[in-house]
């Protein structure tokens, strides 16, 4: 401290840089009588250490801090050459410490006590300077191998043509090297995660370089928005756009404008960025949200086991394992990772005791007046779930609930709050298509299997690839569900008693028992499950604590993550072929968007198509696909006949048949009518002197009545 003070006062009065001043003093340079008063009143004085020794110490103490508390210190050229470099070079320590250990002819500060320990701090200096500018380096050689691959591997897509796409989807267009690169980001991360340090910038590099390979691959090779549902989504952000309101009896996607949230905050973000509508943000927004995502991850997981290692694992395989799809422009994708969040703020926050866990764990009992801002904040991410989706508030209060009653976590009345805000929600703003869809939600209620079963499907009934595309995905669920059992065990056997993980791994089963949700209910409760799932699949593949895994668990890490990888190009973008859409079959809804005029007929095959995404609300939809089994079958046996009737309604003002390519595929694929039904009513209208084509390219046809009957 006296050196320390005593260089202070010099830099201050001269305003020369550290490093001179310490040279100045170890040198030999004359001290006044203050400063010699003060270093013959310390401690190292009466012990006869040298004044030389005493600034040089000072000198290692103030690097040695600058250099912990900031890695910009050691990238800092203009700092590091005359207080670090100066120095070595000045006293000739770099000499020192390249000579053989005892040769004391090379040591320039003679043989006196205390030598030793200030020339051990000269080592650890230069050593930190090496690592502090190596650091960056290795850090920016990593992104930069990572950008590398990512452009192989993007390089790929472009070349890939989407016509040639078979029913296996993405994965039959896309050259095996280019799936290499995935291969190359996959086997560093393994061989990162595993080594004896955790570097956690570089698996955050090598996290974010896959999901934005896997998740922009689409865009890249489609140049268009991918899944029907997104183009509908859009359709409700332009509604909002042009009338500044939802409409919640409208109708067509009337639980949309029910729970507007996701779409009024999207209207707001379009206008805030100035683009022509939400196509642009759409295209995009699975990469956003599988980032997002990552984050909120990363802040939920090491409260339920601290151990980085086992955390990174478990992000990892996350990404790897979920299949289900709900990251793309979605309110459920949005809704999701706010659930996360909110989880993971309640544990931080109002974890009531501590379960037996790693040491080192931070104690998250709620502390003081923060206590009221992060309920606050809490409550106004659940209203924003409340208002935006179905589905996520109802889990979202069940764990609440389910930790309060199990004595996990504080906050009744937060509980009590959030479940007033979904009751008012209820018969306030959604009450409408709550006394639609009320007998529906209680018929549905207490009924699992019933509810399960309209998730699961014959695998036998469609064709050969989507029969892999099917098992792909119901493999996924197997193999994290085992490894899970396992970690579970293992994770007993150390010692720990997991129970809020556990809870949290089995509540979204309590989904199975309220609704079928348009027979996706199984998918949506292995999507809510899937982290905790992860969490206990990486505490099965790794050993207990800071120990680094040996060539077994790298190994059977490095072919769990080939063996889901594998699975999650199938059961992902298996479908891809009814998935993907054209510039033609955009032409053509746009269109019949640009010549509707309220209201007007649109008979469609599916709506699997990219549609309703402008001017929808003139529209009435009729999907052939959905229409009772006898209509279907009258249609089918005279298509000409039937559809002329329907689109001759006087209460429309027009009228149009329309069929895609992705209609036809979305049958082929194994589509709730027989393959050909579409090509044989496109066949009959053609033939037909009752209708003409009113649009059609190579991808798209729309028929309209003739303008002169027979």
């Amino acid at each position: 401290d006296a050196a320390t003070f005593v260089l202070a006062v010099r830099r201050e009065r001269s305003g020369d840089e550290l490093g001179q001043l310490v040279l100045d003093i170890a040198n030999g340079g004359e001290l006044d009588p203050e400063e010699s008063a003060l270093f013959a009143s310390t401690v190292y004085g009466r012990q006869s250490l040298s004044v030389r020794h005493l600034v040089l110490l000072a000198w290692l103490g103030h690097i040695a801090s600058n250099l912990t508390k900031c890695d910009r210190y050691g990238r800092n050229r203009r700092w590091l050459r005359p207080n670090v470099v100066a120095v070595v070079d000045g006293l000739g320590f770099a000499t020192a410490v390249s000579q053989q250990p005892g040769d004391a002819s090379a040591i320039p500060l003679g043989t006196e006590t205390g030598v030793a320990p200030v020339l051990t701090g000269v080592r650890s200096v230069v050593v930190s300077v090496v690592r502090s500018v190596a650091k960056p380096i290795v850090g920016l050689t990593t992104v930069l191998a990572v950008m590398a691959v990512s452009a192989l591997w993007f390089l790929g897509l472009r070349h890939a043509d989407p016509r040639k796409m078979t029913d296996l989807g993405l994965l039959s267009i896309v050259s095996p090297f280019a799936w290499l690169a995935v291969g190359v980001v996959a086997g560093c991360f393994v061989f990162a995660v595993t080594r004896p340090v955790l570097r956690e910038r570089r698996l955050a590099t090598l996290l974010i370089g896959y999901i934005v390979m896997i998740h922009g691959a689409t865009p890249v090779a489609y140049q268009t928005l991918r899944y029907s549902w997104a183009w509908k989504h859009i359709g409700i952000v332009d509604y909002i756009e042009r009338f500044g309101s939802v409409k919640p009896d409208i109708g067509a996607l009337d639980v949309y404008h029910n729970w507007p949230g996701f779409f009024s905050a999207n209207a707001s973000l379009v206008d805030l960025v100035g683009v022509k509508n939400a196509i642009v943000l759409a295209l995009w927004a699975p990469v956003a949200v599988n980032l997002l995502t990552m984050a909120a991850l990363l802040l939920l997981l090491p409260t339920l086991i601290p151990d980085r290692r086992v955390v990174w694992t478990a992000v990892w395989l996350f990404f790897l394992a979920n299949w289900v799809g709900q990251d793309y422009f979605a309110p459920q994708a949005m809704a999701y990772f706010l659930y996360l969040v909110i989880i993971a703020l309640l544990f931080l926050h109002f974890r009531r005791h501590r379960e037996p866990r790693d040491r080192g764990q931070r104690d998250h009992e709620p502390r003081g007046r923060r206590l009221g801002v992060v309920g606050l904040a809490i409550l106004a991410l659940m209203m924003t779930v409340i208002s935006s989706h179905q589905l996520t508030p109802a889990l979202m209060l069940a764990v609440l609930v389910l930790l309060i009653l199990t004595r996990r976590i504080r906050g009744i009345w937060l509980a009590v709050l959030a479940i007033a805000g979904q009751v008012l929600w209820l018969v306030g703003p959604a009450s409408v298509f709550t006394r639609k869809q009320a007998r529906s939600l209680l018929e549905s209620f207490g009924a699992p299997v019933e509810n399960a079963g309209a998730t699961l499907r014959n695998t036998s009934a469609i064709g050969g690839g989507q029969q892999l595309v099917s098992l792909a995905g119901r493999a996924i669920v197997v193999l994290m569900a085992v490894l899970a059992i396992v970690g579970v065990v293992v994770r007993f056997r150390r010692g720990y008693r997991d129970h809020t993980a556990v809870l949290m791994m089995g509540a979204p089963g309590l989904l199975v028992v309220a609704n079928e949700f348009g027979g996706e209910i199984l998918f949506r409760s292995f999507l809510f499950s899937v982290p905790f799932l992860a969490l206990f699949a990486s505490s099965a593949l790794l050993p207990s604590g800071d120990a680094q895994p040996g060539r077994f668990r790298t190994g059977a890490l490095a072919c769990t993550s080939a063996v889901l990888i594998s699975l999650f190009a199938l059961a992902h973008f298996g479908k891809d072929n009814a998935y993907r859409f054209t510039k033609e079959e955009i032409a053509a809804s746009t269109f019949l968007a640009d010549n509707a005029v309220e209201p007007t007929l649109l008979v469609e095959g599916t709506g699997n198509y990219p549609g309703r995404f402008v001017n929808y609300e003139r529209f009435v939809y009729v999907p052939i696909a959905l229409e009772p089994p006898e209509n279907i079958r009258a249609l089918v046996k005279d298509p000409a006949g039937r559809l002329s009737q329907w689109l001759a309604e006087p209460r429309y003002k027009r009228a149009y048949v329309l069929i895609t390519r992705s209609q036809k595929a979305d049958l082929a694929l194994g589509g709730p009518l027989p393959a050909d039904t579409l090509d044989r009513i496109e066949r009959s209208l053609r033939a037909s002197a009752k209708f003409s084509i009113a649009f059609e390219n190579r991808d798209a046809v729309i028929f309209t009545l003739a303008a002169v009957q027979p």
